[in-house]
């Protein structure tokens, strides 16, 4: 009984992180910028980001868990739980990694910015490590949700 309830546990949890990450990535954003424009759309985004990376922490930690036992107490041996648990674990850990190291260094360097007179010389530079940050955190989000999505087809076909 434990093994349905837990497949449906972890198959509704990948459901529910990749739900969110489309979501943010795909409906809200866009419609915040082109509704508010840029200076505060990106204000909205940056209230909305801790809430976004911690839920999906809490998503990740349950899905790991959830995949883990699954893969330990499949009475006949079954890589496909311990697959899905340790590329869940990966998502995990890119989530956190971008939620407690990349968003505080893009916040700090987003303040010195906003603090600084555009015409001060070395803004240059700051605005490149700014975009650098930037798209480092929307390609480690775009492979959570490629790592996701194989995540939920084998977690699917593993149920």
């Amino acid at each position: 009984m434990a093994g349905p309830a837990l497949g449906f546990l972890t198959v509704g949890t990948l459901g529910l992180w990749l739900g969110s990450i489309v979501f943010l990535s795909f409906v809200a954003a866009p419609v915040l910028f082109r509704m508010l424009g840029r200076a505060e759309a990106a204000r909205v985004m940056r209230f909305l980001f801790p809430s976004y990376y911690s839920f999906g922490a809490a998503c990740g930690a349950v899905l790991v868990v959830s995949a883990a036992i699954r893969a330990l107490t499949t009475p006949e041996p079954d890589a496909l739980h311990g697959t899905v648990a340790m590329i869940g674990s990966v998502m995990l850990g890119l989530t956190l990694y971008s939620w407690r190291v990349l968003l505080p260094r893009i916040d700090r360097i987003r303040r010195r910015l906003s603090e600084e007179d555009p015409t001060e010389e070395g803004t240059g530079m700051e605005h490149e490590y700014f975009r650098r940050l930037h798209q480092l955190s929307v390609r480690v989000n775009g492979l959570v949700l490629l790592l996701g999505s194989a995540c939920l087809a084998l977690a699917y076909l593993s149920t």
